[in-house]
């Protein structure tokens, strides 16, 4: 298992370094974008630097010979979301805002908020 996850990490850090070299060419006059524009949107809007993030990480877990990692980034699209370990027979973890409302006099109350919430847009 150790060393298919290396093996995975080196083709990981091998098409990070070939999409880099890609964009530092495409500068060059009369060169199409390489992205498709979704995938331009994606890259634009930070999932760059969160693959970057996401592959130390995972280095550093591979290196260390570990499975924890504190703030582990576990989505690329939604990197604010967290595990959260949650003890159920259903499942052991659940992603994203763990909260705690309660109903009083009508209204509705915010008791605990854990995790990170999610941006509003």
């Amino acid at each position: 298992m150790h060393k298919a996850i290396g093996k995975q990490l080196r083709y990981l850090r091998r098409n990070l370094k070939t999409l880099d070299s890609m964009l530092d060419h495409f500068e060059a006059p009369g060169q199409s974008f390489p992205l498709s524009a979704r995938d331009q949107r994606i890259y634009w809007r930070g999932a760059a630097q969160v693959m970057q993030h996401i592959y130390a990480q995972q280095e550093g877990m591979y290196r260390s010979k570990t499975c924890r990692y504190d703030d582990r980034i576990v989505n690329i699209y939604q990197p604010y979301v967290r595990p959260i370990v949650r003890g159920k027979d259903k499942g052991n973890v659940e992603f994203g805002v763990k909260l705690g409302v309660s109903l009083q006099q009508g209204y509705t109350r915010i008791n605990t908020l854990s995790g990170r919430p999610m941006p509003f847009s």
